[in-house]
């Protein structure tokens, strides 16, 4: 038998290149997902991938993207070939990936291929592959749900409209599957019925440094500055909060960018650090006093995902500010502040209560432990081996 893992993934020196090209950010998050995903099956596989990049010439600065790889623990990415513009990306990466899989199962009785996400070059493929072969498993990882099930970009935008058109073609498409690794439970409403299990997540590889100093009144978040995610409410927020001791630390890149280098301009105690690699990021999660993430439970696609930042900011050790999303399994909220309320005010009244709190030290170690005991990468894939078992 053979395995082969299809996504996005990308090593250390591949997340480079792509930062120094990309337009719109990094797909950090679905990143760590993969890594995880492939940690937790502790073997070699197979791994093909197409680069998470923007089109050229609005999301990216290159067109051609040649062959490559890399040898990793996990095994050797091979990273395919495509042209990276409208029309024609689709085509070349369906193409170079109907070539990468044949040349594989051809070779092999009988074959199972992890494909993470409802991506069209993936389930086309797949598609054209699973009427001329009877020998394929294949378990489709769904990260999130397209159309009005997810983030939808703006209507006039060329994404945005092809997002609306393919929404439901990518739903239909999902049926090749013979079983879903799922984020949340409520997206089996949506699929075709498939065998499933739900793995919300996988621990980050990052290492912390628990001696570092904790800075009282300091809130971090870290991440995509996607409008989406609450950051605009967040900034109100703490430009309410008239404590100048107070501190907001804000890591990551694309999306309102721009309204948050305004803020810190304006506001001394607004620290924007950008992009930051992983460890450099770690470590300011060790010395903040709370990880904030300031997404609203209100939207329709907030059932349909778990925010992987969860995970990370709960093994940091420190306090973890949030709503309370129906995406999150109830598990969590053991050890996280909560939100009450839609208002920046809201925001502002949970970050000061958040502060004051100074039990927390007691609740730290054990906070710690739970995750790491509970949601580690080898404890959540038992669940696949349990659904693979009954497939």
């Amino acid at each position: 038998m053979k395995e082969i893992f299809l996504g996005f993934v990308f090593d250390e020196k591949k997340c480079e290149q792509i930062y120094k090209d990309s337009k719109t950010g990094l797909q950090i998050a679905g990143n760590q997902y993969q890594m995880g995903f492939l940690e937790g099956l502790n073997r070699k596989l197979d791994i093909i991938s197409v680069l998470p990049v923007g089109t050229f010439p609005k999301g990216n600065k290159r067109i051609n993207y040649k062959y490559d790889f890399a040898m990793t623990k996990q095994g050797k990415i091979e990273y395919i070939s495509f042209t990276n513009l409208y029309f024609i990306k689709d085509l070349t990466q369906m193409n170079s990936l109907i070539r990468a899989l044949k040349q594989r199962i051809d070779k092999y009785e009988f074959v199972t291929i992890y494909v993470y996400s409802l991506y069209m070059p993936f389930l086309s493929s797949l598609q054209k592959l699973k009427k001329k072969y009877t020998n394929l498993s294949i378990c489709l990882i769904v990260p999130d749900l397209p159309g009005k099930y997810g983030i939808l970009r703006p209507t006039f935008s060329l994404g945005g409209m092809r997002d609306r058109i393919e929404a439901r073609k990518k739903i239909k498409l999902a049926q090749i599957a013979d079983s879903y690794v799922l984020l949340t439970e409520t997206m089996t409403e949506v699929l075709p019925k498939r065998p499933y299990t739900v793995i919300e997540g996988f621990l980050p590889q990052q290492k912390f440094d628990y001696s570092n100093k904790r800075e009282a009144k300091t809130v971090l978040y870290t991440g995509s500055l996607n409008a989406a995610y609450g950051i605009d409410k967040l900034l109100d927020a703490f430009a309410q909060i008239a404590d100048p001791d107070f501190r907001l630390w804000i890591c990551g890149a694309g999306g309102i960018q721009s309204t948050v280098e305004e803020y810190a301009k304006k506001d001394n105690r607004i620290t924007y650090f950008g992009f930051l690699p992983k460890d450099k990021v770690a470590e300011l999660q060790t010395r903040c006093d709370i990880l904030i993430n300031p997404r609203s439970p209100h939207g329709e696609y907030t059932k349909y995902s778990f925010p992987s930042k969860t995970m990370e900011y709960l093994l940091s050790g420190s306090k973890v500010l949030m709503y309370r999303l129906p995406g999150v399994p109830e598990e969590y909220y053991d050890y996280i502040y909560t939100i009450d309320g839609s208002t920046s005010e809201d925001i502002a009244a949970a970050i000061i209560k958040a502060c004051e709190d100074k039990s927390f030290q007691a609740r730290r170690t054990e906070q710690i432990e739970w995750i790491k005991t509970q949601k580690n990468n080898q404890t959540q894939m038992k669940k696949l081996t349990e659904l693979l078992n009954e497939v």
